[in-house]
C-alpha cells in the first residue's frame, strides 16, 4: 500500500525539462547546482542535457521532442537555431547573470502550478424589495450592510440562509445612474445576470 501512495504522491508532481548550455565546464557544474538547490514540493525540474559550448540544432531537436526549455549561461544559438526553435515552438532563453537564471526556472516552476481561486467576501447587501424596470428586469431594492458591492464581484443570494442563486451582477444602480460599485450604508438597485 505504501508502494501505491508513493506512486500517487509521484505521479501529482509537475516537471520541468531543461537543456542546458554554458560556456565552460565550471560554469555547467555550478548552474547545474544552483538549479538543484531551488526546491519544491510540487515542480520537479529536470536538467535532461547539459554541456558547454553554444546553443545547437541538436539542442533544439531535442527540446522538442520532450517539450523542454533551452536555457544558455554565457553563450548564443549557431545561426539558424533561433529559427528553427520558433519553428518548432522551442523556447531558448540566454543569461550572463546566474541570478537572472536562476530566476526564470524559479518562475517557469510557478508557471506549471494550476491557479488557485480563494474566495473573499466583499460585503452584505440586504434586499428591501423588488421592483421591475421597463427593458431591465427586475431589481433588487437594497441596502448595503457592510462592506462594497462591486460590479467585478460575484453574488450569491441567500433566502432563509439557504443558497438559491451564485452569479455575476448584470447592473448595480444607485438611484437612476448605472454604476460600478456601491458601499456601506448606500441604498442600491441590483439586477442579477439569469436571476430575477
Amino acid at each position: 500500500a505504501d508502494d501505491i501512495f508513493k506512486k500517487l504522491h509521484e505521479a501529482e508532481k509537475l516537471e520541468l525539462d531543461i537543456i542546458l548550455r554554458a560556456d565552460v565546464q565550471g560554469s555547467v557544474e555550478a548552474v547545474v547546482g544552483a538549479i538543484e538547490q531551488i526546491k519544491s514540493d510540487k515542480v520537479v525540474c529536470n536538467i535532461i542535457q547539459s554541456g558547454t559550448g553554444s546553443i545547437t540544432s541538436n539542442d533544439v531537436q531535442r527540446a522538442g521532442s520532450g517539450k523542454a526549455v533551452i536555457v544558455g549561461f554565457n553563450v548564443s544559438p549557431d545561426a539558424g537555431v533561433n529559427a528553427e526553435a520558433r519553428h518548432a515552438g522551442v523556447r531558448i532563453k540566454t543569461f550572463r547573470i546566474i541570478y537572472e537564471l536562476l530566476e526564470f526556472v524559479r518562475q517557469e516552476m510557478l508557471d506549471l502550478l494550476p491557479v488557485e481561486y480563494r474566495e473573499v467576501v466583499r460585503g452584505h447587501a440586504e434586499v428591501k424589495q423588488l421592483f421591475t424596470l421597463n427593458h431591465v428586469g427586475v431589481a433588487a431594492g437594497s441596502i448595503v450592510a457592510d462592506g462594497t458591492i462591486t460590479m467585478a464581484g460575484k453574488a450569491r443570494v441567500l433566502r432563509n440562509k439557504k443558497v438559491v442563486h451564485t452569479g455575476a451582477f448584470s447592473s448595480i444602480r444607485h438611484f437612476k445612474d448605472e454604476v460600478q460599485q456601491v458601499t456601506q450604508a448606500q441604498e442600491c438597485g441590483i439586477l442579477l445576470t439569469d436571476f430575477e
